[in-house]
């Protein structure tokens, strides 16, 4: 073979596995959203989006979260009361537990 020849086969196969690493590269990266001008960016419930982190107070206790900004029987409010010591749990709230946390209809 003549040297012209192996250096545009070299030369093709870099370009062909470049390429594909590319093509790869790409099919990982997650697609992002394009806001267009005027529209409003998504927003969601800060209880969505952010984790509550259980405080320890001076004498070593675990502090409870309040649970009266949360709607009984939203995810949150069900992650609230999962770190809830049980005899904080109140009647009402330990029923809308059960039924909205525990034992949840398919």
């Amino acid at each position: 073979m003549s040297k012209q020849l192996v250096i545009a086969l070299v030369a093709t196969i870099f370009g062909i596995v470049t390429i594909g690493v590319g093509l790869f590269v790409l099919s990982q990266t997650p697609a992002t959203t394009q806001i267009s001008p005027g529209q409003a960016p998504e927003t969601k419930d800060l209880a969505e989006t952010h984790l509550y982190v259980p405080q320890i107070d001076a004498s070593g206790t675990l502090t409870g979260r309040d649970i009266s900004d949360l709607t009984p029987g939203s995810e949150p409010w069900c992650d609230a009361m999962m770190d809830m010591p049980d005899h904080e749990f109140q009647a009402e709230n330990a029923k809308v537990f059960a039924d909205h946390c525990i034992y949840t209809k398919p």
